[in-house]
């Protein structure tokens, strides 16, 4: 997978870039309207100000195994099972998710903000502290992550069609689905969407422990919102379906074997 320029998007959303992201959240910062803690403001202001500062290294080979899907689909259970497979075949691998841990203090008052056009600027932003976070990590050249980019960019045009029925999801030449310019990427990753049947999804989640559903929850049980996730998802270029109703250690199969075959 490469990364491709910006051209010509017929998207109703314009492609993120962190220059943009970083001047929407420094505004809200400065904003009467914002009603942060004084927490999160140190955690936003911090990383605002120490992204990009670090001289990064281009030459590296790493590679990214990006796991995607609805809730329930089995994500954190096969990003488990690779980070164990890979390892017991000592390779240096880390396992992490976005919005990166780094910003875990500030994402709830983002994912309840009244403003999904913030909140959307919000996990764009976490995008770009993870890669830099990768990219700076001297101890691995393997990243598994559960979800990443793609997830953003299927969730926010999902919301934009929800809150207007006129609205229609750009086709796949739309530049929308193609891999941000200034977002790093190294060119040999794999981003995989694991996809089940509804009634198996379901059955998966009542089997979770937490009694509180999470925003993306709320609006997956939406049949239109799903399927609009899905069609978004599947819009985007290189990614690989994963049928995921069969058991974990045959999906951590599945992967590992297309990983194993990938050239890295």
């Amino acid at each position: 997978m490469t990364s491709t320029s910006q051209e010509g998007s017929s998207s109703m959303s314009a492609q993120p870039t962190f220059e943009r992201c970083k001047m929407i959240l420094m505004e809200h910062l400065r904003s009467p309207s914002n009603q942060m803690t004084p927490e999160q403001i140190e955690v936003l202001s911090h990383h605002l100000a120490l992204f990009g500062t670090q001289p990064l290294d281009d030459d590296r080979k790493d590679v990214w195994i990006i796991l995607e899907g609805l809730d329930g689909c089995g994500k954190s259970t096969l990003t488990r099972n690779l980070l164990n497979v890979l390892q017991s075949r000592d390779q240096r691998v880390r396992m992490l998710r976005t919005p990166p841990i780094e910003l875990a203090s500030v994402r709830p008052y983002f994912d309840r903000h009244s403003d999904p056009a913030l909140t959307k600027t919000f996990y764009q932003f976490g995008n770009y502290v993870a890669a830099h976070a990768m990219k700076l990590d001297q101890d691995h050249n393997i990243f598994i992550i559960d979800r990443f980019w793609p997830s953003t960019v299927a969730g926010q045009e999902a919301n934009l069609i929800s809150k207007d029925p006129s609205a229609k999801m750009p086709d796949r030449s739309s530049s929308i689905y193609r891999w941000p310019s200034d977002l790093h990427c190294p060119s040999q990753s794999l981003i995989f969407f694991l996809h089940i049947d509804e009634e198996t999804r379901k059955q998966r989640l009542n089997q979770r422990s937490s009694d509180e559903n999470t925003v993306w929850e709320l609006q997956l049980e939406k049949q239109k919102y799903r399927r609009d996730v899905t069609e978004a998802y599947s819009n985007i270029e290189g990614i690989i379906k994963i049928d995921a109703s069969p058991s974990a250690d045959e999906v951590c199969k599945m992967v590992t074997d297309i990983v194993s075959q990938s050239p890295h």
